[in-house]
């Protein structure tokens, strides 16, 4: 990242959600681009050809290939993400082809790699800015195996492994962690298949098997239908949050305690989990083909200090030009028992928009602490 840091950074910046492959020569020459060499031997289909030199797709491995550029800009231009693939011989044909950022929080970047294997299935591209040498790293790691369907949501959660009380282990790595139903297991009581939180260590090679398993045990208030829209760590606990319902949580150092390779049946290493339930009158029924707008539209939730605070945008159910907003932040705080509870809320009626000319008053008014 030397080229990024030869001018002054901001403190934040807007980023492109997309990463494209082999963007035009020209564009990625910019000296403002910064390279970041993958870690890690990247595994990239490799396509049948008409001259017969390959008869068949195959994957193969590049050890020295895959680089992530990153071009910083200022606010509010988008800053961008490239990926590249030197000596790739099907550049032409891949030229274009689009990546994702699933998630860009707690000093790690997640893409989605746009490198399909053999079944067309897209690998993670994983980039560590905080890693413990203040070096960054990439990795490029394996999507689940096919008997899982990822459920919850398909954004892995990095979490980081931390060293113990006398300074042993951590050394920089992370786990992968995604819920999944397990396609190869009988339906529940209920009818839904049983849910598994798959886990992946960053040190693994680039082999689906290596995915472990972990059996989460829900409390009863959790909703059986549940989407996390957000997903992150803070204060060694791990969270996916459902932006119109409420947040599932557990314990970062239970979660790394212990894990179950994919094929033991032992349900001896069970994991579990908390339920927080979002302020009384924040419930929302988004609609979960987002027909209508996205739930990010309209909420968010973020780690500030040492609380979780959401804010939330009224008006999702309501025909635009007549939208009745309402702003309030509700604050949520970790107790000691490791409970949680809403300190705080502000709110501010910003009045009724008519088109473009309605003219929106705003008050504020302040609540009392609830109880825990």
């Amino acid at each position: 990242m030397a080229a990024a840091a030869a001018h002054s950074l901001p403190p934040w910046v807007v980023l492109d959600r997309n990463a494209f492959l082999h963007k035009p020569d020209d564009d990625e020459e910019d000296p403002g681009w910064a390279t970041i060499r993958c870690d890690t031997t990247a595994y990239v289909t490799l396509r049948a050809d008409v001259e017969g030199l390959r008869s068949n797709d195959e994957l193969a491995p590049f050890d020295d290939g895959l680089k992530l550029l990153a071009l910083v800009a200022d606010p509010p231009r988008p800053s961008r993400l490239s990926i590249r693939l030197d000596g790739d011989p099907d550049e032409e044909d891949r030229r274009g082809f689009r990546g994702s950022v699933l998630l860009a929080d707690a000093g790690f970047l997640v893409l989605s790699s746009c490198l399909p294997d053999t079944r067309g299935h897209k690998s993670y591209l994983v980039c560590d800015v905080a890693a413990a040498d203040n070096a960054s790293s990439l990795k490029m790691l394996p999507t689940l195996p096919m008997r899982f369907l990822p459920s919850v949501t398909y954004c892995p959660l990095p979490v980081r492994q931390q060293p113990d009380a006398d300074g042993v282990g951590g050394g920089g790595g992370y786990l992968l962690a995604i819920f999944a139903m397990d396609m190869d297991a009988d339906a529940e009581a209920d009818g839904y298949l049983p849910q598994v939180l798959c886990l992946l260590p960053s040190s693994a090679t680039f082999d689906r098997r290596r995915w472990e398993t972990r059996r989460p045990i829900f409390p009863s208030e959790k909703p059986k239908s549940f989407t996390a829209h957000h997903v992150f760590s803070f204060q060694g606990s791990a969270y996916w949050v459902d932006l119109g319902q409420g947040i599932l949580f557990c314990s970062c150092h239970d979660l790394m305690s212990g894990t179950n390779n994919i094929n033991n049946d032992d349900d001896d290493d069970d994991l579990q989990f908390g339920y927080i339930q979002l302020p009384d009158g924040c419930y929302v029924g988004f609609d979960s083909l987002y027909l209508t707008h996205p739930p990010s539209q309209y909420r968010d939730i973020r780690c500030i200090g040492d609380s979780i605070r959401f804010v939330s945008i009224e008006g999702y159910n309501t025909d635009a030009p007549y939208d009745m907003l309402l702003y309030p932040c509700g604050i949520l705080r970790r107790a000691q028992g490791g409970g949680t509870r809403s300190v705080a809320s502000v709110s501010g009626d910003c009045g009724s928009r008519r088109g473009s000319g309605g003219q929106g008053r705003c008050r504020r008014t302040r609540r009392r602490p609830s109880p825990c």
